[in-house]
């Protein structure tokens, strides 16, 4: 088989119709493909969306009850059939030469085992004032940086809405955690870095093109500050030991924060209280509160 097309939803009802859509529309004209979802425990119509698209679709559809994205992941891992694996989200729309993109960047990048695409966003509604003064618009929405077009990559600059192996790649035995990722919980970021940090141990490469493009949805939910928040909150829980295996770049530090984070969150925490929310800068500020609270949890509860 060609290609499989892997990705794990958990009460996507809202968005899950835009995925399926445009994969419909894909051009995949002799491809022999499959497209695996796993049901991850959802209590909305998300299944029930998702079967409308039996006769258009090579659905393949399973069930997860382990909660997480991980766990999901791992799943479809073992019944995936293609030679180049491209994982996804939910939330994405796939522009119609997706896939034969990144069959034509795999054929052309041989030495390379893991590839990404370029992530752009896609508003339901229009972004408020802060947004484009925002600078972690790649962590918080999952969206490639500019920066990155085509080159040799790190596995921590390619994102889970649009990702690629090749299928041998799992004969290494990596998965991923089951303790990281999305889990319906306040739960630690960071699920599809580590796995693919983990491939890169095993001497494989990375490569990201932004020929392989797809828009990524930002709900209106999303864009309010309380979900911004505890989105940093997240990420926060998965840097402290990352700060920590690298000494904290030879920082000082205090009980084992370095200094500079602290007057980092001190100074936005006070911005957050005593400035103006009107302020294009005031996102960033919500942004370092918040990483600050996850990353002090880590050092505290381990």
């Amino acid at each position: 088989m060609d290609i499989s097309i892997l990705f794990p939803t958990y009460n996507g009802e809202s968005t899950i119709s835009y995925t399926l859509d445009s994969f419909v529309t894909m051009n995949t004209q002799g491809l022999d493909w499959e497209l695996l979802i796993c049901i991850n425990n959802s209590t909305d119509n998300s299944l029930e969306i998702i079967e409308q698209y039996k006769d258009k679709l090579p659905l393949k559809i399973f069930n997860q009850p382990i909660q997480g994205k991980s766990a999901c992941m791992n799943l479809l891992l073992e019944h995936a059939l293609g030679n180049l694996l491209i994982m996804t989200d939910d939330d994405v729309i796939a522009p119609s030469n997706w896939v034969t993109n990144y069959i034509e960047i795999a054929e052309r990048k041989s030495s390379y085992d893991i590839f990404g695409g370029k992530i752009v966003a896609h508003c339901l509604e229009h972004p408020p004032f802060w947004f484009e003064a925002f600078r972690y618009k790649h962590i918080a929405f999952a969206l490639t940086p500019d920066k990155f077009t085509n080159q040799e990559v790190g596995p921590g600059s390619i994102f889970g809405p649009s990702m690629a192996i090749r299928r041998q790649t799992l004969q290494t035995g990596v998965k991923f955690n089951n303790e990281i990722g999305p889990n319906g919980g306040n739960y630690e970021m960071g699920c599809e870095t580590d796995f693919l940090t983990k491939l890169s141990d095993n001497n494989l490469k990375s490569w990201i093109s932004d020929q392989a493009k797809l828009k990524h949805i930002i709900r209106p939910f999303q864009f309010k500050l309380t979900w911004l928040e505890k989105r940093a909150y997240r990420y926060g829980l998965s840097m402290y030991y990352k700060d920590l295996s690298n000494n904290f770049d030879g920082a000082r530090s205090v009980l084992g924060i370095p200094i500079w984070r602290i007057n980092l969150f001190a100074h936005c925490w006070l911005k957050t209280h005593i400035g103006s929310n009107k302020n294009p800068e005031y996102a960033n500020y919500i942004w370092e509160v918040g990483f600050f609270k996850g990353y002090l949890r880590k050092r505290l509860n381990g």
